[in-house]
């Protein structure tokens, strides 16, 4: 039976003109899927990136249960704290405010997260494009009553 693993990697710094005044890195979430001889241990595709608060976004995944690997990488094996932080992510980038809900992102059941995950990260991947990401952001707003 294989596992898959999960990787976040925060990488260059982006400069930006939002209300959160602070420095915004790009993250690129991972998916590892176990290799083979041949391709080495692990094999990685990114599956979305996003424009995020670095102190924020880490302080989100610290507390949710993700590992701290090395400096810029946090893993962990669990679907459901992948999808927690994609939406989080979505959110984060496609926000006017200096605060995302986390308690609702908490309190979605897995379906829920599973659902607005795949939708983001799918509109992220058609084009490779972040700014795919404000029409499902917009929806997601529209249905659980968020504020901009």
């Amino acid at each position: 039976m294989f596992t898959l693993k999960y990787a976040i990697y925060f990488g260059r710094e982006a400069k930006v003109k939002r209300i959160i005044r602070e420095r915004h890195k790009i993250i690129s979430f991972y998916l590892y899927v176990p290799g083979s001889e041949n391709n080495g241990p692990w094999r990685g595709l990114v599956t979305m990136k996003a424009r995020v608060p670095e102190s924020l976004f880490r302080n989100f995944l610290l507390e949710e249960g993700w590992k701290e690997e090395r400096e810029r990488c946090y893993t962990t094996r669990s679907t459901e704290l992948y999808y927690r932080a994609v939406i989080y992510a979505s959110l984060l980038q496609c926000t006017r405010r200096e605060r995302v809900p986390k308690d609702l992102i908490r309190k979605l059941p897995y379906l829920h997260l599973k659902f607005w995950g795949e939708i983001f990260s799918s509109s992220y991947s058609n084009r490779g494009w972040r700014r795919d990401l404000y029409r499902p952001v917009k929806a997601f707003r529209e249905v659980y009553k968020i504020g901009y």
